[in-house]
This record gives C-alpha cells, structure tokens and sequence, in this order.
C-alpha cells in the first residue's frame, strides 16, 4: 500500500466514522 493510497483509505474510515 502507498502512501497515497494510506491516506486515502485514512480519508474514507474518517468519512465513514463521521457518519457513524
């Protein structure tokens, strides 16, 4: 996984648990 992609997936499970 790179870095980029990290971050990303970090963006999506802060969206996600925002909604939560």
């Amino acid at each position: 996984v790179s870095a980029a992609e990290k971050a990303g997936m970090v963006n999506v499970q802060r969206l996600e648990f925002g909604r939560g």
